[in-house]
């Protein structure tokens, strides 16, 4: 009760300052002795605010492992490798990094862009621990979880896995602080210092992706936390096809647009207008069957995967593809990708997206 209570007061304070930005910025943008710099600030704070806001949603749904993943059969070493030069300028000339990565590491399925937020956030907390300077060392090695230590530890199943281990050698934590690092808005940091959400987000994300998360810390003596992630078989990667730049797209057809709140509807109505297509919209089933019904040309199904009535994108998916069958779907979602069945999570798009988010899953589409 007392992670829910944290939890609860985290998100209420954190959002009313956002929501504070955006309406006062709101009220400043509709006053009549607006000036052009004066705009431009308040347009400035309003987008900040609101990426701020869609950052703090994405902690908490890795938090409650309800975040949509997009996970690939990697090899960490690649993207650990990848990450060291940005650790480098954010970590600072007083803190070394050393990596020690295993030459025959095995394979593990994951998404690796959240797999270097969790790195991130992880070097980051290991800086503050070293006010005075230090070493990182980031480890990679492949190790087993024995059957008697996943008997003695939550959610873990025997097995291989890939060890991913950051450890300073900063001044450390007691037993009683490093037992609530892993909970929502629990900080050691000064006000102002930290959100209190990157820890929590890294064991919400490594949990979600069939791992265990654990740490070793004693006072004096630094810290460390290890990461485990479930060994897979290798494939072959794909290479990714280049696209052209955003303001470059353009697609052509008519799109069938199915979404029952009118602002984001006519928010995506206007970004598929501005990229070539002709839009005709519903807000629920019953008018979604008069469209497929009176229509014969539809070259794109973009839908809400939940809809009032008990409708859903899969199922709507599935009329239209019976009247249209050349059709191609794109799914979008705000909450996490259990409300859509396997089967049908080609293409899924994540709220909030922007324009340049909607671009890449109709190349993935189309």
């Amino acid at each position: 009760m007392e992670t829910v209570g944290s939890l609860t007061g985290g998100i209420s304070h954190d959002f009313n300052n956002l929501l504070q930005v955006i309406l006062g910025n709101v009220e400043l943008l509709d006053s009549p002795d607006n000036d052009q710099e004066t705009t431009d600030e308040s347009i400035r704070a309003i987008k900040y605010a609101a990426e701020r806001g869609a950052e703090l949603t994405r902690l908490l749904l890795a938090f409650s492992r309800r975040q949509i993943l997009e996970p690939k059969t990697v090899n960490i070493n690649d993207y650990t490798q990848q990450i060291l030069p940005l650790l480098n300028r954010s970590l600072g000339e007083t803190i070394t990094i050393k990596p020690l990565f295993s030459d025959d590491l095995d394979h593990c399925r994951i998404d690796p862009g959240q797999l270097e937020n969790c790195i991130l956030n992880m070097a980051i907390n290991a800086q503050h621990a070293m006010p005075d300077g230090g070493t990182l060392t980031i480890e990679t090695k492949n190790t087993f979880l024995s059957e008697e230590y996943a008997r003695t530890h939550d959610e873990v199943t025997a097995g291989p896995y890939i060890q991913l281990t950051i450890t300073d050698t900063g001044i450390g934590m007691s037993e009683d602080i490093s037992e609530r690092v892993f909970e929502p808005f629990f900080t050691t940091k000064e006000v102002g210092k930290g959100s209190g959400l990157g820890l929590s987000m890294v064991y919400g994300f490594i949990k979600q992706s069939g791992g265990h998360v654990e740490i070793e810390s004693e006072p004096g003596k630094g810290t460390a936390i290890s990461l485990y992630l479930p060994v897979v078989d290798k494939v072959e990667a794909v290479e990714e096809e280049t696209s052209l730049p955003e303001d470059e797209q353009r697609f052509s057809g008519t799109a069938l647009l199915v979404e029952d709140d009118p602002q984001v509807a006519s928010l995506t109505r206007r970004f598929l207008e501005s990229l070539g297509f002709e839009v005709r919209s519903a807000s629920d089933i019953e008018q979604t069957r008069t469209l497929i019904e009176t229509h014969n040309g539809f070259s794109l199904l973009l839908t809400d995967v939940v809809l009032p009535g008990g409708a859903n994108g899969p199922a709507i998916a599935d009329e239209v593809k019976n009247k249209h069958p050349d059709i191609k779907v794109l799914y979008m979602s705000g909450y996490t990708e259990d409300a859509i069945d396997a089967k049908d999570h080609d293409v899924l798009l994540n709220k909030p997206f922007r324009k340049a988010d909607l671009v890449e899953k109709l190349n993935q589409v189309f």
